[in-house]
């Protein structure tokens, strides 16, 4: 998001957690930092999450860590995605911040729609 000023960063770092098995934690820990967030915090947040963190660097740093987020990129541009969070739920796109309750209730709508 060109807005954000380190999201690529943040991206990468959370590819590469994902690649360890950690990219949702890893996401979460990133929020958790949102008003304090730092690149320089990024392997501290992995440690914390038990992983090793030269693995950790060394795919931030790989260039194929880096495709993959461009790829990514590229899907959301595709697929019209211009704001997070951005949903898609069985081809249906929802923009914005929604409530445990809401997202449950569409997913129930969708699912009654498949009936």
């Amino acid at each position: 998001i060109k807005s954000h000023a380190e999201s690529t960063p943040s991206a990468l770092a959370t590819e590469a957690a994902a690649q360890l098995g950690k990219g949702w934690d890893f996401l979460l820990e990133t929020y958790a930092h949102y008003d304090s967030f730092s690149v320089d915090a990024q392997a501290d947040w992995a440690k914390s999450l038990g992983l090793d963190v030269s693995k950790f660097n060394a795919l931030v740093e790989d260039p194929k860590t880096r495709a993959a987020v461009v790829a990514s990129k590229k899907e959301g541009l595709t697929n019209g995605v211009e704001s997070t969070p951005t949903f898609f739920i069985n081809g249906r796109m929802l923009r914005g911040a929604f409530d445990a309750a809401s997202m449950v209730d569409m997913l129930e709508e969708e699912l009654g729609n498949q009936k």
